[in-house]
């Protein structure tokens, strides 16, 4: 499972520094990358466990997509 996030992080990570580059704004930002993850994972059988796993305000990709991205912003990793 942790492979599961760790995919999920990255690819996220990946797709919010293009979009950071290209001028967006943070809520665009984050609206397009949880777009994006979920049109590359779409089906992927891990995000059904993620989803089912995951505890609290992180039940759907959408809700773990923008947790990451804000704290990619409060780690520096995102500017």
């Amino acid at each position: 499972m942790a492979h599961g996030f760790s995919s999920e992080y990255n690819s996220a990570l990946a797709q919010a520094k293009e979009l950071r580059k290209a001028g967006f704004s943070w809520s665009d930002t984050i609206k397009q990358t949880t777009k994006l993850v979920g049109e590359e994972t779409d089906g992927k059988r891990w995000v059904q466990t993620l989803d089912a796993f995951s505890k609290k305000d992180y039940k759907t990709q959408d809700a773990r997509i923008k947790a990451y991205i804000m704290q990619m912003k409060i780690n520096g990793e995102l500017k």
